[in-house]
């Protein structure tokens, strides 16, 4: 099994939207692996691949990682910051 991270920010992400702490005022600057998106999670199994939890940016999250197929989905919760992403899958097909 191989475990993918595709994001592991907190709810707010980070950088934070307005936020002025010195961690997310770095991340602007810098960017790169300082950058962390909302928690998503692809485990990948031998022909299925499982995607835990579905933040608000998940089409972008799939996109910039590559990710065409997805055979499932595991949701932790129904926090926005997990699920409110689902709804993109309204419009998913298979690549």
């Amino acid at each position: 099994m191989r475990i993918r991270f595709l994001g592991t920010g907190g709810a707010e992400g980070i950088p934070a939207m307005g936020c002025e702490c010195d961690h997310c005022a770095r991340a602007q600057r810098e960017g790169g692996r300082l950058i962390r998106q909302r928690t998503a999670v692809l485990f990948s199994l031998p022909g299925y691949e499982l995607l835990m939890d579905t933040p608000p940016d998940i089409r972008r999250l799939l996109e910039i990682n590559g990710i065409r197929k997805i055979h499932g989905i595991f949701l932790t919760h129904e926090h926005s910051d997990h699920a409110d992403g689902l709804e993109e899958f309204l419009y998913w097909r298979d690549g």
